[in-house]
C-alpha cells in the first residue's frame, strides 16, 4: 500500500474523529486502520464523501503514463478498483490531485490535469462523466474555454441544487505571456478564480 495513500487515509480518519461529536453515551472514539485498495508505489489520494459512502482516488504510474483510478467504500469494505482515465501528457504533482465525486442522482464525475503544452504551468482540468457506476466514461471535457497555454488547477467539484455539477478552480489566463523572468513562464496578470455548472446531462 502506498504511503501517501495511507496516510490520505488516517489523516481522514482523524480529522473526522477530530471535527465530530463524542457518542452521547460516553464512549470514546475509536480509529481503526484501513487496508487501502490502491496498488504500492501509487500516490495523489484523495478522499471524498457522498451520504454513507466514500470514495478513494488515486493516480498509478507506469513510465510515462499515469492512470486515474477509484474505489468506494461501504459497509462491506472497498470496491475493486475501477479506471477513470489515462495518459501520457498529464500534469501530475503532490498538491494539485484528482478527484472522483457521486453526485445525487448517483452518477460519478472525475477530474484530472492535463498538459496543454510545454510550458511548466501550461495545463487544464478535464472532466468525465459516468451513469454506469464508473464502468464507463465520457469523453473528457474543459469548463473553461479561454484555449490559453497556461495554469488551471486546484479545481473543487461539489453538488449543485439542480442535481447538477459545480466547481471551482485557479485560471491563469490573464498570467501569459512571460518570458524568461524567473517565473517560469508566468506573466504579469492576475491569477483568478473562476466556476463553473454543468446540468445532470453533464
Amino acid at each position: 500500500m502506498s504511503v501517501l495513500v495511507r496516510s490520505a487515509v488516517v489523516v481522514g480518519a482523524l480529522i473526522a474523529v477530530a471535527c465530530g461529536r463524542a457518542p452521547s453515551d460516553g464512549r470514546a472514539w475509536t480509529v481503526t486502520p484501513l487496508d487501502s485498495p490502491a496498488v504500492e508505489r501509487s500516490g495523489q489520494p484523495q478522499i471524498t464523501v457522498s451520504g454513507d459512502r466514500a470514495i478513494l482516488s488515486w493516480i498509478e504510474r507506469s513510465g510515462r503514463t499515469a492512470t486515474l483510478k477509484f474505489a468506494d467504500r461501504t459497509g462491506d469494505g472497498w470496491s475493486e478498483p475501477r479506471t477513470v482515465a489515462s495518459g501520457d501528457d498529464w500534469f501530475v504533482n503532490w498538491a494539485d490531485v484528482p478527484s472522483v465525486i457521486r453526485l445525487a442522482d448517483r452518477s460519478l464525475v472525475a477530474h484530472w490535469l492535463q498538459k496543454s503544452g510545454p510550458g511548466t504551468y501550461a495545463y487544464d482540468v478535464r472532466l468525465a462523466f459516468s451513469k454506469d457506476e464508473g464502468r464507463t466514461w465520457s469523453s473528457s471535457v474543459t469548463p473553461h474555454h479561454d484555449g490559453t497555454q497556461t495554469e488551471h488547477g486546484f479545481a473543487s467539484l461539489f453538488q449543485a441544487p439542480d442535481n447538477g455539477l459545480s466547481l471551482v478552480w485557479l485560471d491563469g489566463r490573464h498570467m501569459s505571456g512571460g518570458h524568461g523572468d524567473g517565473h517560469a513562464g508566468h506573466g504579469p496578470g492576475a491569477m483568478t478564480l473562476r466556476a463553473a455548472t454543468f446540468d445532470p446531462a453533464g
